[in-house]
């Protein structure tokens, strides 16, 4: 498989779906308003497709069109997923030289505030599960669906780490998975 070489190249990846299950994301604001998701959900992220560019999660309906324009470079929008679904787990995976590697946060305070961007750094939070525990964390949160998704995704990008939420239900572009991929990027 071709590696992911930039920020930009990774998101028309996972608009295309590459990456396995996803929620719609919008390039542009024209799109997202003509999507009717405008007025199907209430809460927002806005990210900017550059490496550690600005980011509004919880961005109301009505503050999406000026965030987006705030940001003076390329963005994407898409749903808290967080305010449709609960979040069970915050993950990423890779095969490092020394076997399966996982890092996240299981049960997020998402209620509490806790978000992707300020929690995912913090070391009280974040844990690490190396080996069998590594693939014992990824049997808690994903179904059986998610789970081969997740094995193809990590077979598929090697170098790579994948990024997802784990939610208690089934929610995305594909059927019956209950993850959501954000990102695929090198290691």
């Amino acid at each position: 498989m071709v590696p992911v070489t930039t920020k930009s190249d990774m998101y028309r990846r996972l608009a295309a779906g590459e990456f396995g299950n996803m929620i719609p994301q919008y390039f542009n604001v024209h799109d997202w308003i003509e999507s009717g998701d405008a007025d199907r959900y209430a809460m927002w992220g806005v990210r900017s497709q550059i490496p550690g560019g600005p980011c509004r999660l919880n961005c109301p309906t009505a503050d999406v069109m000026g965030t987006a324009y705030s940001f003076h470079c390329p963005f994407n929008i898409s749903c808290m997923v967080d305010k449709v679904a609960t979040v069970t787990a915050w993950l990423e995976v890779w095969d490092s030289p020394t076997g399966l590697v996982v890092e996240g946060i299981e049960y997020p305070d998402t209620a509490g505030g806790w978000t992707w961007r300020n929690s995912m750094p913090d070391p009280t939070k974040r844990k690490k599960w190396e080996g069998i525990s590594a693939r014992m964390v990824m049997k808690r949160h994903l179904n059986e669906n998610s789970l081969e998704d997740v094995w193809e995704l990590v077979e598929k990008f090697p170098d790579h780490v994948s990024e997802f939420s784990t939610l208690e239900r089934w929610f995305g572009t594909v059927p019956n998975r209950n993850h959501i991929v954000w990102e695929c990027r090198k290691y």
